[in-house]
């Protein structure tokens, strides 16, 4: 049996009618597959669960967002695909820092897009050397920086300007 069969996500109900549907169509496909004994491919899972984890991203949804980490941990996908860089991401959008940094120590670091939340994460703390710290961590781990990285250390350079 799969372990992706057992994905079934739990939500509040004050989650928003635009989650909900998107939950329950995940949820709705998912059983149809497994009642035709046909599974899903690992990708078509992350693809759906990071469509849910942008719905997370709004202002007041950070508890379902919180959920879907849990459920992440819970099934063993938190290492599949761009989902656990994406959960990091809202912790770092509302301002769950001590919740983004423990998700940071979690995940792989092997590319940007985690360096590029916890940079852009202490530049929203004023933190801007912390971030320009994290952003020589990554090189030193062989990280090369993206188009988004550059914006965020130019925002800390600046933030440590006025601060001098």
């Amino acid at each position: 049996m799969h372990k992706l069969q057992f994905f079934r996500p739990r939500f509040s109900s004050s989650v928003s009618g635009l989650f909900k549907a998107s939950i329950s169509s995940t949820i709705s496909l998912h059983s149809l597959s497994v009642s035709n004994q046909w599974e899903w491919s690992d990708e078509s899972i992350v693809s759906r669960l990071e469509a849910v984890l942008q719905l997370c991203s709004g202002p007041s949804n950070l508890g379902q967002g919180k959920q879907v980490h849990a459920q992440l941990i819970i099934h063993g996908l938190l290492d599949a695909g761009l989902l656990g860089p994406k959960i990091l991401g809202i912790y770092v959008l509302h301002d769950s820092f001590r919740d983004a940094v423990k998700m940071f120590y979690q995940i792989p670091l092997g590319y940007t897009m985690p360096w590029n939340w916890m940079i852009r994460g202490f530049n929203k703390l004023g933190c801007f050397d912390m971030a320009l710290l994290f952003y020589f961590k990554m090189s030193a781990c062989g990280v090369y920086p993206d188009k988004y990285t550059f914006p965020s250390i130019m925002k800390a350079c600046c933030g440590l300007n006025n601060v001098a």
